[in-house]
Order: C-alpha cells, then structure tokens, then sequence
C-alpha cells in the first residue's frame, strides 16, 4: 500500500479547490493502475471543501463503484467532524445520480 500525503502532494493544508482533489484522483488512479492500493492521508490538512472531496474521493469511486473500498483507505479523515461527511456525501452522490441532480438544479436556480 501506498500513502498519500494530500498536503504535500497539493502543496498546500488547504483542499479547497476542484483542482486540487483532481491531482488527488490522478495520483490514486495511477497507483492503482500499477496494482497498488492507496491510502490516503488527510492528517496534515488543514480545510478541506465539499468540491474537493466530490473532484477527488467521488470520482475515485465513480471509477472503481464498490472496488474502491478495496482498493483506497483513508487516515486522518477524523481530524474534522465534517470531513467524514463531506467524503461519505461524495460517494453517496455517486450512487444515486437522480440525488446529485436535484441538487446541482438548485444550485443552478440560485443564479438565475
């Protein structure tokens, strides 16, 4: 197994970007193309975003459905109550698509 440390990986303690948790789905996507299985360690981060962890641990399991559990685990994730939250939000978005459209409609109603 290997560890991915997000803050050194992105650079920064803060997840708050898109762009950042898609350099987090690269880097998995290519470690688990070469067999490995990942961890990934949140420990060293200090904000993370809902954007993040949808770029990064929604597409991840977007990519892999149920296999993902198999193949990534995550640490650290218990620094922030929230955190928990946001990663099980994003793969919960995942399974159930009609959800993930009802709140993206919304949203889009806001900036009407």
């Amino acid at each position: 197994m290997t560890t991915v440390n997000i803050a050194h990986l992105i650079g920064t303690s803060n997840a708050i970007i898109q762009k950042f948790g898609l350099q987090v789905l690269d880097k998995a996507n290519s470690l688990i193309e070469r067999g490995e299985n990942v961890e990934l360690y949140f420990g060293d981060l200090s904000n993370t975003t809902t954007g993040f962890f949808h770029a990064s641990i929604g597409n991840l399991y977007r990519a892999y459905g149920d296999q993902f559990f198999n193949l990534v685990t995550v640490s650290g994730i218990d620094k922030k109550e929230d955190w928990t939250e946001k990663y099980e939000e994003a793969i919960n978005l995942v399974k159930n698509p009609k959800k993930a459209n009802e709140i993206d409609f919304a949203i889009s109603k806001l900036f009407e």
